[in-house]
């Protein structure tokens, strides 16, 4: 084999290896967009629980299936209040390489208003809670979605590009 084919084959690796290190710095979106959606499923499962089968927050919040819900749970079990669980769980889990690092402050605003007034009001109230809960995930979670696509196409060009110039230069 040529001298020539090795640097072109080398040339061809290390352009590949540099778009898929670009597209891996976009990972952080993706966890984002896929926390969101988990919050939103887990919307229904939390409104069935507590409205219609008037089961206690805790328990509610156990059942719903998104392991943040659980998380908070598990700190209304030590006497919290919903808001108070929240409170402990943002600050234990938004920290780097933490569950909820990938969010947003806008994302954890949305979700201070869902917890603040969860548990404190009558049905219609928590109704109308759930429901402007999910909304607002939803006008998020589009949001996600576009910035992780954008995103993701921009990191993979860059790192494309960055290959190509490092093969140049290895040519």
């Amino acid at each position: 084999m040529s001298e020539w084919m090795v640097k072109l084959g080398a040339a061809a690796a290390i352009t590949a290896a540099c778009a898929l290190a670009g597209r891996a710095l976009c990972q952080k979106e993706q966890r984002r967009v896929s926390m969101l959606q988990a919050f939103i499923r887990a919307l229904p499962q939390l409104r069935l629980s507590m409205l219609e089968r008037l089961t206690p927050l805790e328990a509610a919040l156990r059942e719903s299936g998104c392991p943040l819900f659980a998380h908070i749970a598990g700190n209304m079990a030590d006497g919290m209040s919903a808001c108070e669980g929240w409170q402990r769980c943002r600050e234990e889990l938004t920290a780097q390489g933490a569950m909820l690092d990938c969010l947003l402050p806008e994302d954890l605003q949305r979700l201070d208003v869902l917890f603040e007034s969860l548990g404190g009001t009558g049905k219609s109230g928590q109704q109308l809670l759930l429901d402007s809960a999910e909304s607002g995930l939803l006008e998020l979670l589009g949001k996600a979605n576009a910035r992780a696509e954008e995103r993701g196409k921009l990191y993979t060009n860059l790192g494309l590009l960055l290959g190509l110039a490092i093969a140049i230069c290895l040519l």
